[in-house]
């Protein structure tokens, strides 16, 4: 019976955990990062303020939390594609259709990697040799470009995905299939004149 309570309790404060994050990256994506506070998020979820402290250290802990959450998800689902026997161009189009799925998650994402939060740099910097290594499986892997240049080219092809879904998301940008493989251009056509054996 004690084994059963604990686990039920478990249940219970995941459910709440995951429920605030949920708000938090819905709140993020209607009003923006900068608009997020502990009595919105609160009032989403149903819950007080006094929930939210208990379960994160503090606002900034569960908007970095609620970013890696979805920064791990949809990572994933590009490096799974890269791993599939399918062309780099099919794999960011399938990337591109999970992130155009989970609109809120996106639009909040995007917002996220162009604020100033501490944290997301201090994860940036520890998280730079799995960034290097995604980067050569994507571009291939030269030894005569260095890792500098690696990481300058997985920010750019990341950056350039979220930038045009979010667009996309907002109707900025009609979605298309011929919008969505331009993208995919801008992507590999910005490597001409940095990467070996690429036409000129």
């Amino acid at each position: 019976m004690y084994a059963e309570r604990e686990y039920m309790a478990y249940r219970k404060l995941s459910n709440i955990r995951e429920s605030i994050l949920e708000k938090v990256t819905e709140l993020g994506a209607k009003e923006g990062i900068s608009s997020i506070t502990a009595r919105k998020v609160a009032s989403l979820a149903d819950i007080s303020t006094h929930t939210i402290y208990t379960n994160f250290l503090s606002m900034d802990d569960l908007i970095n939390e609620a970013a890696l959450r979805y920064e791990k998800k949809e990572l994933n689902v590009l490096i799974s594609c890269l791993k599939e026997n399918i062309s780099k161009e099919e794999a960011f189009l399938k990337t591109l259709q999970s992130l155009m799925e989970e609109k809120n998650g996106t639009l909040f994402y995007s917002d996220y990697r162009s604020s100033k939060l501490r944290e997301y740099y201090d994860r940036q910097k520890a998280k730079t040799q799995k960034y290097i290594e995604y980067s050569k499986m994507l571009f291939g892997d030269y030894k005569s470009v260095s890792d500098k240049i690696y990481l300058f080219l997985w920010n750019h092809a990341i950056m350039c995905l979220f930038v045009y879904s979010s667009a996309l998301i907002k109707g900025k940008i009609n979605d298309t299939l011929e919008a969505r493989k331009t993208i995919i251009e801008i992507i590999f056509n910005g490597t001409t004149h940095i990467l070996p054996n690429k036409k000129r």
